[in-house]
Formats: C-alpha cells, structure tokens, sequence
C-alpha cells in the first residue's frame, strides 16, 4: 500500500445524492485510492465519487485480498499516523472477506486465504459456514478445486464453531 498526502481535499460522496465532502485520502492499492472521511469512516474512489466501505461497495476493495495483512496494516498505520482531529474507524477487512466468500468465485478463494487470520464470532462462522456450503453445493458456476478448497474452510469453520460453543 502506498501512503497518500495528509491534505483534506473536498470530492462528491455516490451514495447520498452526490453532495460534496471532505476526504483524507490514506494509500492506493491494486489502482484503488482509499481514504477517510471527516467522521473517520473508511470510503474508496470511484468513477463515481466516493463509496463507503459497506455493503455492495466492499467489492471494490477484493483487490486488497491480492495483498498481505501486514502491507495493509503498515500502509494505513503510515498513512494515519499524526491523524488526532478525527477517530479512525479499523479498517473493514473482515468484511471484504466475509463479503467476498459469499460472492464465490475468484475472490472467496482470495478469501479463504484470510480465514485462519480472522477473529470470527459465532454469527460469522455459522454465517461463513452458510456462504460455503453454497460454494460447495455449486457444481455448475464453481470449479472444482474451489469446490474443495471451500470444503476445507467449512470443516476448519466447523471445528472452530466447536470449540467455541460451550457444552
């Protein structure tokens, strides 16, 4: 990830009627520019404007699942550090994989690379567990070397889910 200037500068927000907002940006990463806004929420530069990190805009981000945790970690705590006025939200890489896995495809494979790194809850795992089984059940849109590979990561899911629930 490469760090950005430390300079407000004002571009239109997509998802609210395209009004103008102050944005910080932080780093670029695969072509993507990522920044802060005021309020410290994480948003992503588009052809559009800027995207929240949420919802159907995490998408944008699966390029970072090409990258390592530590590059995304270093390159952020670069970028923010000296950054008091605001409190920085963490970044939402939990959600771009979680989000990705339950697209399948290319991505969730980038993904499942990311699973034994995550502080998962319950809800997340039965979630995650949900998203795979549908991987898994796919035999006409998902290869089979992903097929396996998100067999893998249900039994590791399932194991994990085990140890946590109390008996």
């Amino acid at each position: 990830m490469t760090s950005g200037k430390m300079k407000w500068t004002q571009h239109k927000l997509r998802q609210t009627g395209y009004p103008l907002v102050e944005w910080l940006f932080v780093a670029k990463q695969a072509g993507k520019s990522f920044g802060i806004l005021r309020d410290g929420s994480w948003v992503i530069e588009t052809a559009d404007g800027l995207a929240g990190l949420q919802d159907n805009a995490l998408i944008f981000a699966y390029p970072l699942l090409n990258t390592t945790k530590m590059d995304i970690h270093e390159g952020i705590t670069v970028a923010t550090h000296g950054i008091t006025e605001l409190s920085v939200a963490t970044f939402p890489m939990k959600e771009v994989i979680i989000h990705a896995i339950k697209r399948g495809g290319y991505w969730a494979q980038r993904a499942f690379e990311w699973l034994p790194e995550l502080d998962l809850e319950i809800s997340e795992i039965k979630m995650l567990v949900s998203a795979i089984e549908s991987i898994e059940n796919n035999k006409q849109g998902t290869t089979q070397n992903l097929r396996h590979q998100a067999r893998k990561q249900r039994i590791l899911l399932t194991s994990r889910l085990t140890n946590m629930t109390p008996e």
